[in-house]
C-alpha cells in the first residue's frame, strides 16, 4: 500500500508541481490550497507525512504544527527562511523546515527519512502496547461480564481513543491508557453496567473497519451511539 503525502500551500502552482514530484517518486500525494481543504481530507485519509506551508490564507500555521505534531510528521514550507522561525517551529513539533524553492534530492532524501521514521515510530507503538497486554493489570476477575470488558479494551485501544468510564469505575480507564499509543478523543467507550455496555462515538470519529468488526463480532449488539460517526476502511 502506498504512503500518502498531504501538500497544504496557497501557491496553487507550487502545490501543482510539488504534488507531482512527490507523485513521481511512487507516493500517493493530495494537494490543498487552504486549511479548510486540508481539514476535509484529514477527515476522510489519513496522510504519512503533511507539508505544510508557514503562511496560509485561513489558518496559523505554528498553532496548526502544535495541534497536529503527535499525531503526524509535519514539514514546514517557507519562502522567508530565517533560524528564528525554524528554531520556533521546530519546537512546535514540526519534523523540518524547508525554504522554498526544494530541491528534488533534498526533498526526497526528507520524504524517505521521515516515512521511516514514522514507520519505526508506529512500530514501537505497536510492541509496547503487545508488551503492555501480557503484563498483569489492574482489573481482576474471569466472570463473563469481566471478560467482555477486557475484550472492549483491547478492541478500542488501537485506535485513536479515550476511555469513559461510570462514576467510580476507574480501573479499566487505567487498563486501556497502558494500551493505547495515543490519548485522543476519538472514541468514547462508556460502561453502563456490569456485563453491558456501549460504545459511542464522538462527532466525525473514524475507528477502523476491522477494529470495528472485531469489537462488534466480540460483543454481538454493539453500536455507535452517533450519527455523524463512520468506520473506515
Amino acid at each position: 500500500m502506498k504512503k500518502l503525502v498531504l501538500v497544504v500551500d496557497d501557491d496553487r502552482l507550487f502545490n501543482q508541481l510539488l504534488v507531482e514530484q512527490i507523485a513521481d517518486l511512487g507516493l500517493d500525494c493530495i494537494g490543498a490550497l487552504n486549511w479548510k481543504e486540508a481539514e476535509q481530507t484529514l477527515l476522510e485519509a489519513e496522510p504519512d507525512l503533511i507539508f505544510m506551508d508557514l503562511k496560509l490564507p485561513d489558518a496559523d500555521t505554528p498553532k496548526l504544527v502544535e495541534a497536529l505534531s503527535p499525531q503526524y510528521p509535519i514539514v514546514v514550507l517557507t519562502g522567508y527562511g530565517s533560524i528564528r522561525n525554524a528554531v520556533s517551529l521546530i519546537q512546535a513539533g514540526a519534523v523540518e523546515y524547508l525554504t522554498k524553492p526544494v530541491g528534488l534530492d533534498e526533498l526526497e532524501i526528507i520524504i524517505r527519512r521521515e516515512l521511516d521514521s514514522a514507520e519505526l515510530r508506529r512500530r514501537n507503538a505497536f510492541y509496547r502496547r503487545q508488551l503492555e497486554s501480557r503484563r498483569p493489570g489492574p482489573l481482576i476477575g474471569d466472570s463473563r461480564a469481566m471478560r467482555e470488558v477486557l475484550d472492549l479494551i483491547e478492541a478500542v485501544a488501537p485506535t485513536e481513543a479515550t476511555f469513559s468510564t461510570a462514576p467510580g469505575i476507574r480501573s479499566p480507564a487505567g487498563s486501556l491508557k497502558k494500551r493505547s499509543s495515543r490519548p485522543c478523543g476519538s472514541v468514547w467507550a462508556t460502561i453502563v453496567r456490569a456485563g453491558s455496555m456501549t460504545i459511542s462515538l464522538a462527532p466525525r470519529a473514524r475507528v477502523s473497519a476491522s477494529a470495528w468488526a472485531w469489537a462488534s463480532h466480540t460483543l454481538p449488539g454493539l453500536k455507535p451511539h452517533s450519527s455523524t460517526s463512520s468506520v473506515s476502511a
